[in-house]
């Protein structure tokens, strides 16, 4: 043991401890706040023994209740490719996420990489993009279907990235400065606006060639107020920005931009819509501006739009399929369109391709998430298959937290759908056709599909969580039982 004549000296020490401990402690909180702020839970410290909890191989397989079979457990999300299931759960050896993949014939993990905090990831047939987050801290890495780092960079970014996926290319999409939070008080809806960029990356490159980040002009979301404090649901009445997503038909991703033009305060930009002495804004003229991102080939931005706002677009056999306020239409993004179902005056409708098949999914009520209707495309015309008042998706439709995603996975020329039942504490999984919907499998609980293998249906469950728009504790991944 070291002794100091001074007293002085073991002082400052002590100080100099102190202030260290309380920066870690102040570190710590802001990472938990900004993931909180994204709707993902926050990383959980090492237990003292295996648990439930934790990421685990279940030796051979546990058989439970409902005919289904433990794989692993402690899982936040999985999905699949073709070359493996991928699963993010907690870490075993300490704090921090840990990404699996998962053998399609074995079932067992067979690679496994430890990192920080994982706040968003997609997977492809060519690798993963990653956001890892560490503090104030975030770093994009794109990965091999090894799970074999390939390249990192680092997100000059507060705000939680989005990330899209399509074959080896990636793009992560986020505000370089925080957005600003509006609302009638100003003279506008109840909202954020700030810029938007986007970065594009090769995941199947050894050296790190990512682009310089594109500057996408500034983009207002519209929510749907539900207590004055949230900002979850976008409003499908205005005219807001969406979250990026896959073209689906053709190469590159759509992005769209919710603007508006006004009589702004004194000082008014889109980084400070207040201003600078916190007037309103007047004569309040909004639009949308729909952004195609294509591989290598830069961004696309088309004229203004003020009418019919659009919340989602995907090409399918060459034409554009549209999801707007007034319900789901076929025609161009710029150009006259042919309205096929209306959409419920409450609720929301998305397309969902499927191969060469193009389903819809619809929410008769967005708040609270209620109703279910599915149909499939069939010669220019939508034909029901599914309409039930009483049940409820796995998910929600218009959500941007992550954790309320929709639980719909792509199998093929068909759907899985997660669904949950009228009683409210237990779920089932739906096989959706061109030709019908058929119950696959139902547990107690949470479950929700992953993939259908060779060896049975995949599925990630938790019995402790009711079925609803949301899941933020760990499942465990299982086989289910072939009906």
């Amino acid at each position: 043991m070291r002794t100091w004549d001074d007293p002085k000296t073991v002082v400052a020490l002590g100080a100099a401890r102190m202030a260290q401990s309380q920066m870690v402690r102040s570190q710590t909180a802001q990472a938990r706040h900004a993931a909180a702020a994204a709707g993902v839970p926050r990383p959980a410290a090492p237990p003292a023994r295996r648990s439930a909890g934790v990421a685990q191989p279940a030796p051979g397989g546990v058989v439970i209740s409902g005919g289904s079979t433990i794989r692993l457990e402690g899982v936040f999300e999985a999905h699949a490719s073709a070359v493996g299931v991928y699963a993010l759960g907690k870490s075993a050896s300490g704090p921090g996420h840990t990404i699996y993949r998962i053998d399609r014939e074995t079932l067992r993990p067979d690679r496994e990489l430890q990192l920080r905090f994982v706040s968003s990831w997609e997977v492809s047939d060519e690798g993963l993009l990653v956001v890892d987050r560490c503090g104030l801290s975030t770093t994009m890495l794109t990965l091999s279907p090894e799970l074999v780092i390939r390249s990192s960079r680092t997100l000059a970014t507060k705000s939680e990235p989005r990330l899209v996926v399509d074959g080896r290319i990636g793009w992560a999409f986020y505000r370089p400065s925080t957005a600003s939070r509006v609302d009638n008080s100003i003279g506008l809806p109840w909202g954020e606006v700030g810029s938007l960029a986007c970065i594009e990356t090769d995941l199947t490159s050894v050296f790190s060639h990512d682009l310089s980040p594109v500057n996408l002009r500034y983009s207002a979301v519209w929510f749907v107020n539900e207590d004055n404090r949230t900002h979850r649901l976008i409003d499908q009445e205005s005219p807001a920005g969406s979250m990026p997503m896959r073209a689906v038909g053709k190469p590159g991703c759509v992005v769209v931009l919710g603007q508006y033009s006004s009589k702004a305060p004194f000082g008014a930009t889109s980084a400070r819509p207040r201003g600078l002495a916190g007037g309103r804004h007047r004569n309040v003229a909004p639009y949308q501006v729909i952004c195609r991102i294509e591989p290598g080939d830069g961004v696309r931005w088309s004229e203004p739009r003020t009418e019919s706002w659009v919340h989602q677009a995907v090409f399918h056999d060459e034409d554009w399929y549209l999801a707007t306020t007034s319900g789901l239409e076929i025609g161009r993004l710029q150009g006259p369109t042919k309205l096929l179902v209306a959409r419920p005056r409450a609720g929301a409708l998305r397309w969902f391709p499927a191969g060469k098949t193009l389903y819809a999914v619809g929410m008769e009520q967005t708040v609270p998430s209620r109703g279910l209707w599915v149909a499939v495309l069939v010669e220019g015309e939508l034909r029901t298959l599914l309409r039930e008042p009483k049940a409820g998706l796995l998910g929600h439709l218009t959500s941007v937290y992550r954790t309320e995603r929709p639980r719909i996975v792509v199998d093929g020329h068909d759907l899985l759908i997660g669904v949950s039942r009228e009683d409210g504490n237990s779920s089932r999984v739906l096989r959706v056709t061109r030709d019908s919907v058929t119950e696959v499998h139902a547990a107690q609980g949470w479950l929700e599909p992953i993939a259908q293998l060779e060896s049975g249906l995949l599925c990630l469950h938790d019995a402790t969580t009711r079925p609803g728009t949301s899941r933020i504790n760990a499942g465990s991944i299982v086989t289910a039982a072939s009906r």
